[in-house]
């Protein structure tokens, strides 16, 4: 078939419009992409009580203010209601709120409301309180200790951790004191990013997960770096979480 010249004419409008379509939709999603942080904060939540560690994680992904805030901003506070208890938070401190959630981002080890953009990741901590079922980091644990503890003793009585090399998931750590506990009366364990030579401490992560109370469950992140404050973080979530409590 022969194209005439008003059908040639037709072909070229139509692949500019298709052109024009191909580059709005590539700048559409190039400014997506920029107005979230390249590297956003995130944590792990387990989407079952399996005990099974990360298994099936679901990413909880905390966007962090990139826009400075002001004093009157960062204290004023904002009621949440999560399984029948009552928390006001000022701003400064929540990232994320869903029916079934909250997160709070802050800097170690103050752990203030942030005021000023984005918190130093080397200090940051992430915390997150959700009614979803969560687990014990402890029951991940359990499975990997007939495998025996790695690491020098001297690492342990420093660190009054002990040390559980978890195959393709990365390191566990347990309190050599059991008396040390979550609320749920577990001993208090956290999984580690694996040491990699190449990455420094600062940007590796530990976590801690549990059951903190009623129908609430707890999970918070730290840099690897400050594991040596272990005691130190946990104390201090506890109480920034149990200090913003209205109704229990």
């Amino acid at each position: 078939m022969q194209l005439t010249t008003p059908d040639l004419k037709r072909l070229s409008l139509d692949r500019k419009k298709w052109l024009f379509l191909v580059v709005t939709l590539l700048v559409a999603s190039q400014v997506q992409v920029a107005a979230f942080p390249s590297d956003p904060a995130h944590l792990l939540l387990s989407s079952d009580n399996s005990g099974s560690p990360l298994s099936g994680p679901k990413e909880i992904y905390l966007t962090l203010n990139e826009t400075a805030l002001g004093d009157s901003d960062i204290q004023k506070e904002q009621s949440i209601y999560l399984g029948g208890v009552q928390f006001a938070f000022p701003f400064g401190y929540l990232a994320q709120r869903e029916p079934d959630l909250f997160s709070i981002i802050t800097q170690w080890p103050r752990l203030p409301a942030r005021r000023d953009g984005p918190i130093p990741k080397a200090d940051l901590i992430e915390i997150l309180v959700t009614t979803r079922t969560g687990y014990e980091t402890y029951d991940g644990l359990e499975g990997w200790r007939t495998k025996g503890t790695f690491g020098p003793p001297e690492q342990f009585a420093r660190l009054h951790l002990l040390a559980f090399s978890a195959s393709g998931i990365g390191q566990y750590y347990r309190a050599l004191d059991l008396r040390e506990t979550t609320p749920s009366g577990k001993p208090l364990a956290f999984l580690c990013d694996w040491r990699i030579v190449d990455v420094p401490e600062s940007d590796q992560r530990c976590e801690a997960n549990y059951h903190y109370r009623g129908p609430l469950w707890l999970t918070y992140r730290f840099k690897r770096k400050h594991l040596s404050s272990w005691r130190e973080i946990d104390t201090a979530v506890r109480h920034l979480l149990d200090s913003h409590m209205v109704e229990k």
